[in-house]
């Protein structure tokens, strides 16, 4: 499985209170939740071999699943839309639907929701969507446009679409009543992750952005502003971080080194994707950022690494260094202290 995949899960299922699960064969609990024949119906749909995903709409919880190298199972509290005609919330499973396809970067073209609810008849009730992961990317791509560009007004505008894309949130607002304190904290993280990695990919300077970002979820205590207000002040830290202009070579080596953080290159890898030699690569490397190559890659590593141990205080040592591709949790402890002087622990206690 995909570092990248199991790490953009970890963050998501924490800031939106999902659980998931993978299971190498067709998942065996299906059978606590249906009934035996749309459990058959079910499982002929699961070993089918076009099938790519499925929502199922239980009583009071929706069931994602779909098929990579593994299944992969999202189990999500189903809330309720009394305007629907069917009682079906599609905006939900859009918004679950398009986070998998996002995590795994794919469309999952025959994509079918099944309702299961006892008061439903048994034959099963089949809804094709047309919706696929190509709008919230090209949302990604625009927000990424918009902060290149410093337009603060175009990010909020985006941002708000994804907030109104939270059907909890957006029922609350409707009925006009407060909205629950923990319910913000997790929107706001999981909004305030998604703008740190696009800034990244917008060629801010990684390391200031993720010092910003652990400065915001660290405050996020108590929450005692609006969303969108809070994530306004974040966007306007970000957007003054200085420009500096380099190259496109070494605006090339840095785009390769954050698409890879949670994977293994070498130097060699990096040189060849650059069309150069690793003696041209250090030069390059030393002349512009006077670092080598290495030492800027651990660099980034160690700066997402702080960022993911104040965003997600329950990840354990050993999985953050599997996610970053160490060798194992002594070799990163190691280079965290040659980084900032203390070990992981002693950061977590020290930042929470």
């Amino acid at each position: 499985m995909q570092h990248t995949v199991l790490n953009k899960l970890i963050i998501l299922s924490s800031a939106l209170n999902f659980k998931y699960e993978f299971s190498s064969n067709s998942p065996k609990y299906l059978k606590q939740y249906l009934d035996q024949a749309t459990l058959q119906g079910v499982q002929t749909l699961l070993t089918d071999p076009a099938f790519t995903g499925v929502a199922l709409i239980l009583k009071n919880q929706l069931l994602i699943v779909c098929r990579q190298d593994t299944f992969l199972t999202l189990k999500i509290e189903l809330l309720p839309d009394d305007t629907a005609q069917d009682g079906i919330n599609t905006r939900q499973i859009y918004f679950y639907r398009g986070l998998i396809e996002d995590c795994y970067q794919l469309t999952m073209a025959n994509f079918k929701i099944i309702n299961c609810r006892p008061q439903k008849s048994t034959n099963l009730d089949t809804i094709q969507l047309p919706f696929n992961a190509n709008s919230s990317r090209a949302l990604y791509s625009t927000l990424i446009t918009s902060m290149q560009k410093n337009d603060k007004a175009t990010c909020l505008q985006l941002i708000a679409l994804m907030v109104n894309s939270n059907r909890q949130i957006s029922n609350q607002q409707a009925a006009a009543l407060p909205i629950a304190e923990v319910t913000s904290k997790n929107l706001c993280i999981a909004i305030l992750a998604i703008l740190t990695q696009l800034a990244v990919l917008a060629e801010f300077s990684a390391t200031k952005v993720y010092e910003i970002s652990e400065q915001y979820i660290v405050k996020l205590t108590t929450l005692d502003v609006p969303i969108m207000d809070y994530i306004s002040n974040f966007l306007d830290d970000i957007l003054v971080i200085p420009e500096v202009i380099m190259r496109n070579d070494i605006c090339m080596f840095k785009h390769i080194v954050q698409t890879n953080i949670y994977h293994k290159i070498s130097i060699t890898d990096i040189a060849e994707q650059m069309d150069m030699s690793p003696v041209q690569l250090r030069r390059l490397v030393k002349t512009d950022l006077d670092t080598t190559p290495l030492d800027y890659m651990n660099e980034q590593k160690i700066a997402m690494s702080r960022y993911l141990l104040v965003l997600h205080p329950t990840l354990q040592i050993l999985e953050l260094a599997e996610m970053l591709c160490y060798y194992d949790s002594s070799h990163f402890i190691k280079e965290f202290m040659r980084y900032t002087g203390v070990t992981p622990k002693q950061f977590r206690q020290i930042i929470m």
